[in-house]
Order: C-alpha cells, then sequence, then structure tokens
C-alpha cells in the first residue's frame, strides 16, 4: 500500500489552518509459480516473500493460482522471492528480489513488471543427470561423539558465500543418535558448496553454543567424479546442547513444566546421591564397622551378665554351706 501524507496552510482571515491530506495508493502483487515453458502452474512449492533484512514476510506453497500481496508491501522498499523447496521433478529456481515504486508499480532489476504480476519458473530436473553429493552430519562434544534429537538442514549453493541457493533445503534428522546423512540427486556436473541452514535455507554460522566445521565445503561433480562427498560437524561447546536451543525443547509442554520436573527429579537424584556418600573420614561405601562395633558391644554385654550370674551362684552355694 502506498500511503503519501503532506500538510498544507490554507489561508484564512489571517490564521494559517494546517490541513492534513491523505492519498491512498493501494499496492497489490501477484506471485505465480510456472514451469520453464511459462504455460503451467506448478503447485506444491515452497515459497518465502522476505524484506530487505531477511525477515520472513510470508510464507506459502503454491498453487494453480497466484498468490496475491494486497495492502502488505510497502513502496520504496525491496523485497525478495525465494523458493525453498519444489516439488518432484522441478529444480529450485533462483531468487527473484523486486522493488515496490512509490507510484505502486512493481520493477526488478530496473525494469517494470507487466500487472504487477511476478512469475518464477522451475525448470524439470534434468534426466540422465547422475550427479550425487552425500551431506553427513556428525554432532561431537569435546572430541567425542554427542548423541541428540534435533533436526539439522542443508542445502547446496553455487557461491562460496552460500547466498545463492541451487537445491531443496533437506532435513539431517538426528533421533537420539549423533549422525545422519542425506543425498541430493540428478546433479549436473558443477561446482557446488554444501552449507548448514535453517529451514528456509539461509546459511548457518557458527555460535557460542556450537562452532560448526566444514560448512561451506566446495563439492565437484565432474564426468569422471559423479559422486562427491561432504561432513559438517557440529563441535558443542557446552554440554546438554539440546536444553540451549530455542526448536524442538523439551516435550510439548510449552510451559516448560515437563522441563523443570525432569530437572527436580534430577536434582532429587543428585541430593540422594550427595547423602549416600558424605560419611565420616574413616568410613566409605560399604564400610561394616559400626555392625562389628554393635557386635561387640553385645559380645562384652553377654560376657558381663555371665560373670554377674556366675558370682550370685557362688554367693548363694557359700550362704547354704553356712546355715548347714
Amino acid at each position: 500500500m502506498t500511503l503519501s501524507l503532506w500538510v498544507e496552510c490554507l489561508r484564512e482571515r489571517s490564521h494559517s489552518i494546517p490541513v492534513l491530506r491523505v492519498q491512498i495508493d493501494v499496492t497489490k502483487v501477484s506471485i505465480k509459480k510456472m514451469d520453464i515453458t511459462g504455460n503451467n502452474e506448478v503447485a506444491g512449492a515452497r515459497l518465502l516473500l522476505k524484506d530487505k533484512e531477511g525477515n520472513v514476510i510470508e510464507s506459502w506453497m503454491s498453487a494453480t493460482e497466484a498468490h496475491v500481496f494486497e495492502q502488505k508491501l510497502i513502496a520504496g522498499e525491496t523485497y525478495t522471492l525465494a523458493e525453498v523447496t519444489a516439488p518432484s521433478g522441478y529444480e529450485v529456481a533462483a531468487d527473484i528480489t523486486f522493488t515496490v515504486n512509490k507510484d505502486g508499480t512493481i520493477s526488478i532489476d530496473g525494469k517494470a513488471v507487466d500487472g504487477n504480476e511476478i512469475i518464477m519458473k522451475d525448470d524439470t530436473t534434468p534426466v540422465g543427470e547422475e550427479g550425487k553429493l552425500v551431506v553427513s552430519k556428525l554432532v561431537t562434544f569435546q572430541g567425542k561423539n554427542q548423541a541428540v534429537n534435533r533436526t539439522f538442514y542443508v542445502a547446496l549453493f553455487s557461491d562460496a558465500d552460500c547466498t545463492q541457493k541451487v537445491s531443496n533445503v533437506k532435513e539431517l534428522k538426528c533421533e537420539g543418535a549423533w549422525s545422519a546423512y542425506t543425498v541430493f540427486e540428478h546433479l549436473k556436473d558443477g561446482t557446488y558448496y554444501v552449507a548448514e541452514t535453517d529451514e528456509d535455507g539461509n546459511k548457518l554460522e557458527s555460535s557460542e553454543v556450537c562452532k560448526i566445521e566444514g560448512n561451506g565445503t566446495k563439492c565437484e561433480i565432474t564426468p569422471t567424479q559423479k559422486t562427491a562427498y561432504a561432513v559438517i560437524e557440529n563441535q558443542l561447546l557446552i554440554p546438554e546442547y539440546d536444553k540451549y536451543l530455542k526448536d524442538e525443547d523439551d516435550g510439548d509442554d510449552t510451559d516448560g513444566n515437563e522441563g523443570k520436573e525432569k530437572k527436580k527429579t534430577s536434582t532429587s537424584k543428585n541430593n540422594s546421591s550427595n547423602k549416600t556418600t558424605k560419611k565420616g573420614k574413616n568410613s566409605k561405601t560399604g564400610d561394616n564397622s559400626h555392625i562389628l562395633f554393635y557386635a561387640a558391644l553385645a559380645a562384652a554385654a553377654l560376657v558381663a551378665g555371665s560373670a554377674e550370674v556366675y558370682r550370685r551362684r557362688r554367693r548363694a552355694t557359700g550362704r547354704n554351706k553356712h546355715d548347714r
């Protein structure tokens, strides 16, 4: 929507009266997903529209009719249309960047777009192409394999900076495991860069939580080498990595009650363990010295009791003799 505001000063007698006039020009943009011929609509592609900062404005699945943006886009701003995944049988199309002009028209690379209709075309998957790229994911902590419950994402790019995506975004699921892999097939001969991404296909960078090794690996598919391999290793820098991630937290409890309950249980177990191990300096786990002490005490009491009975019997015997 193009919204124009201006103030005029109307001279009325000796006073200046500010008058606010509002002009509204509705900006309407249609987006179509077509095959390479431009004659057939392509349904089932996951598309998204981003602003110049990379923020996702809207994400949708293409259908046989156009997807329309009305009164949503700002005049003078630039937007990018991106395809995250293409349906089976089609290749992912390159991003399209366009500008909404002040007059409400749309332009791509300075050229006006007829009818404000943007058409993104998907080429068909090449037949007979045998190129494959196998991408493996490893998760480690302090040099050792670390099992996690996490879904990672990976994509192929045509440039070293990993900004020009040329493949679908694929999942790498680690379900209680430390490794996973996926295969990109039907690749043409050429150079590809493999990068870990978010689910929208944006390359991820290392952070204070995780160092990503092998991100942006360069791979070649050639007439004599039809299969290439890449390994992306996530080196966790803190333990219990999953607890520090925003997605797929413990359970489906949005309030985190389940996590808190688990923490309480864990704390309780730890406290119990601490009570067991906090003993005297001369005591250790499995030490039976206290049992021996009470056994010795009981034996001493038995001996003392027997001696007392023996003395009483002698006294009684002595009295009987005296009486006789």
